[in-house]
């Protein structure tokens, strides 16, 4: 007799009976380099995994692992799946290979839907690198890092960037006090001192100032001709300089 916490668990012997079960837990097994406590009952399953994984209430699953089929997670509204690690480079890694021309879509969808008033804040996806009083890098910490690596045949059409931002806006859309495509903000008790020092943003590597460069050092002979609107705190407009080449 097995038990998990407190509670006895027969030796399951029948296993075409909790088939669904173990391809779950093989597959967790792959991805996350643990082991897991499957208990089997009639349509649900309650996951305990050593330290790592953690689902709290009952998950109920629908598809097959071992099939074509989408396999799908119901949490409650009090429910929350955790994943913790702890000095692992990569522990949660997604590899999808397209092989079939003109396929579209995404790899990964977040996708938040309301349709009451929400608090303060909220996100559909969120990033925090958090840094102790003796933690720092020796080169670059980001919340987000995004990589694109083009081939030969880019060259022959196509758009191609690291970040796309979209405001879906449909008939009768209303704009809020103030609508963006980014928004940037400092916070803490030494948020002043950001403001002080902080840039836009920073050119890295390959990147520099030169004629006819990234940043061209020609610029005080070209004539201004537009500029990108942005917004203060205090809902200022302001205009960044846009310039003939």
């Amino acid at each position: 007799m097995d038990t998990v916490g407190s509670r006895p668990c027969p030796v399951q012997t029948d296993w075409d009976r909790v088939h669904g079960a173990q391809l779950l837990g093989n597959a967790l097994e792959d991805i996350l380099t643990d082991v897991c406590t499957l208990i089997p009952t009639a349509g649900t399953i309650n996951l305990t995994v050593a330290g790592t994984l953690g689902v709290s209430g009952v998950t109920t699953l629908s598809g097959n692992l071992a099939t074509t089929a989408n396999v799908t997670f119901t949490l409650g509204a009090t429910e929350a799946f955790t994943l913790t690690c702890t000095d692992i480079s990569a522990p949660l890694v997604m590899t999808n290979t397209m092989s079939t021309a003109g396929k579209t879509g995404c790899r990964a969808l977040f996708h938040v839907v309301s349709n009451v008033i929400l608090g303060g804040w909220a996100n559909a996806l969120k990033a925090n690198m958090e840094f102790g009083a003796a933690g720092r890098v020796t080169g670059l910490g980001s919340c987000v890092a995004t990589d694109l690596t083009l081939g030969a045949a880019c060259g022959a059409a196509g758009a191609y960037a690291c970040y796309e931002a979209n405001i879906i806006a449909n008939t009768g859309a209303g704009y809020g006090i103030a609508t963006a495509f980014f928004a940037l903000n400092t916070d803490g008790t030494a948020a002043a001192t950001t403001d002080d020092t902080a840039v836009l943003f920073r050119m890295g590597a390959g990147l520099s100032e030169a004629s006819g460069g990234f940043c061209d050092s020609d610029i005080t002979t070209h004539s201004k001709v537009g500029g990108i609107r942005f917004k203060l705190n205090d809902g200022t407009v302001r205009y960044l300089a846009v310039v003939s080449d």
